[in-house]
């Protein structure tokens, strides 16, 4: 079960970080550049890696929780500058996404079930999800996306 302080906390930082960027930053200044915030993302996971190791849990939750305050910072400026529709919007699709893989790892008998059916198995959910997003892009944008 989920810790009702911890959703409260991750709740406070989204509202501190949408505060900031309504409150806080010119949308022309280096505050809302999207690769810079990205940068800061990438450097603090290489932190992450740094850190992992036994018994070093303090510096460890440090470098995780600089990366989940940068990251959601970061998707409060992609959804500032347009380039997200809204943070929510992704935080229901990482849902989504958790739910769909939840089902494939304990939703099949693993015993009784060839390893290849299950690599299958995954295969069809990447491909229905994936249908699933062009899907939903040419609905928004009337084309289909360009990797």
């Amino acid at each position: 079960m989920v810790n009702k302080e911890m959703i409260k906390s991750i709740e406070k930082l989204i509202e501190l970080s949408r505060e900031k960027i309504v409150k806080g930053i010119k949308i022309e200044s280096d505050e809302f550049d999207v690769e810079h915030h990205f940068k800061k993302i990438v450097s603090e996971i290489d932190e992450i890696k740094k850190q992992f190791k036994k018994d070093n849990a303090i510096f460890l939750e440090d470098a995780l929780s600089s990366a989940f305050s940068d990251y959601v910072l970061f998707l409060g400026i992609m959804e500032k500058t347009g380039y997200i529709r809204s943070m929510d919007n992704v935080f229901e699709r990482a849902f989504k996404k958790r739910e769909e893989v939840c089902e494939y790892l304990f939703g099949i008998d693993k015993e009784n079930t060839n390893e290849n059916i299950r690599k299958w198995f995954l295969e069809e959910l990447k491909e229905k999800e994936k249908a699933e997003l062009e899907k939903r892009t040419k609905r928004l944008y009337g084309k289909k996306n360009k990797k």
